[in-house]
């Protein structure tokens, strides 16, 4: 049993929420489970439907249907930008960030963190899609979960994540 200081020390290490202000999400889509297709479905929709940039972030990148998608995206918007764990995808055969960098997607390798664990998209500055589903080719028939939410002001603290991430990553 742990004693009762660790339990306080743990609680008083929490920090306190920082409320949004302004408006509410303008839609927050019913969450997307896996195994199925519901996630990579709904990733693949926002990726095609894209009009101006989409940045993600990607710890096990494996699967080619996202990589045409931002490919294809990259030759019909202004900027396709993904951010991927080094370790996962420097040396795994299977890793798809060859082929996105060769596809002009700019490509950005994190070795700064144990883990560069995010899973995320957010395009063109509203719409973010969040969760554990990883862009693989095994993600489908893992325990996985995602949700998209239509919110400015929740996207913008994700883009500018995205930048301090890039600025320590090494471009591919």
């Amino acid at each position: 049993m742990f004693p009762i200081f660790v339990v306080l020390f743990a609680i008083a290490q929490v920090p306190e929420p920082v409320p949004f202000s302004g408006e509410a999400p303008t839609v927050i889509e019913q969450p997307n489970f896996s195994p199925g297709n519901a996630c990579k479905k709904r990733s693949l929709q926002a990726i095609n439907e894209a009009c101006d940039e989409i940045l993600m972030w990607g710890y096990n990148f494996t699967d080619r249907d996202y990589a045409d998608a931002l490919v294809a995206a990259h030759k019909r918007i202004r900027r396709v930008e993904v951010i991927l764990d080094s370790r996962a995808n420097k040396t795994n055969k299977n890793s798809v960030a060859k082929f996105l960098q060769g596809g002009g997607v700019t490509t950005w390798l994190d070795s700064r963190h144990k883990i560069a664990h995010s899973k995320t998209i957010v395009v063109d500055g509203q719409l973010v899609i969040v969760g554990s589903f990883n862009w693989s080719n095994a993600a489908r028939s893992n325990l996985e979960h995602q949700v998209a939410l239509h919110f400015e002001q929740l996207a913008a603290p994700f883009r500018d994540n995205f930048e301090q991430h890039k600025n320590h990553a090494e471009r591919y």
